[in-house]
């Protein structure tokens, strides 16, 4: 499953409930899927991108 999921050692993953049953998600497929609708109403830089690549930088910084 962590295969086809492709997780890595220190993957996030994400669990919600979906009906009767539970769905897992990468955080990166669950974002994407979010952004989607709304990727047409931009033509500019992505602000979400900026922040995403800041977090994720400071995250490395304080490990």
């Amino acid at each position: 499953m962590r295969r086809h999921l492709g997780l890595e050692p220190g993957s996030v993953v994400l669990v919600r409930l979906e009906g009767d049953g539970l769905r897992l998600e990468r955080q990166e497929a669950a974002v994407a899927r979010l952004r989607a609708p709304y990727t047409h109403a931009t033509g500019g830089p992505s602000v979400v991108d900026d922040l995403l690549a800041e977090r994720g930088e400071g995250a490395h910084r304080d490990a």
